[in-house]
């Protein structure tokens, strides 16, 4: 029998193994976590170029949403064409919550599909002792809208801090 334990973002990936069968158990690092929100925090975690011992949380700032932001009344005869997204950046200050939601309804792989949860608090215990304390790392909204018209081309960002740049 074999075991290896992976860490990914604050969860763990185990891989038990007695030669002929396989399984793979994902224990989440705090309640409510889910193999693919941990997927995909620890890809942009990664993606930023921060180690693995970042724990991303949400910032209290949340961005408002697209469709209630107010724009000024363009001139007569003048047409405006706006697009709004919401984004997620890392932010270099902040404290929150433990994330723990997807950032997108995408999965990031099929890598851990067959992973069976398995949310005991003492297993938890264990393997958090055998790795490095995590660090936080904020993660806040910011919403940016392109407008363009006859005149001119803007573009606009609304944030919540700094954005973390690895």
């Amino acid at each position: 029998m074999s075991v290896e334990i992976d860490g990914m973002h604050r969860s763990y990936v185990c891989l038990l193994t007695d030669g002929s069968h396989s399984s793979t158990l994902f224990v989440p690092g705090v309640p409510g976590a889910t193999v693919g929100a941990e997927e995909q925090l620890a890809r942009l975690v990664s993606g930023a170029g921060l180690p693995p011992t970042r724990a991303v949380v949400r910032h209290p700032w949340q961005a408002p949403p697209a469709d209630e932001l107010r724009h000024s009344i363009p001139a007569d005869g003048v047409t405006v064409v706006r697009r709004s997204a919401a984004s997620h950046a890392l932010l270099t200050e902040g404290e929150g919550d433990p994330e723990t939601r997807p950032l997108s309804a995408d999965p990031s792989s099929t890598e851990f599909v067959g992973a069976v949860p398995v949310d005991d608090d003492r297993l938890r215990e264990v393997l958090a002792g055998l790795v490095e304390p995590s660090t936080s790392v904020p993660m806040g909204e910011y919403v940016t809208v392109d407008e363009g018209g006859s005149r001119r081309t803007a573009s606009r960002t609304a944030a919540s801090a700094n954005v973390c740049h690895g």
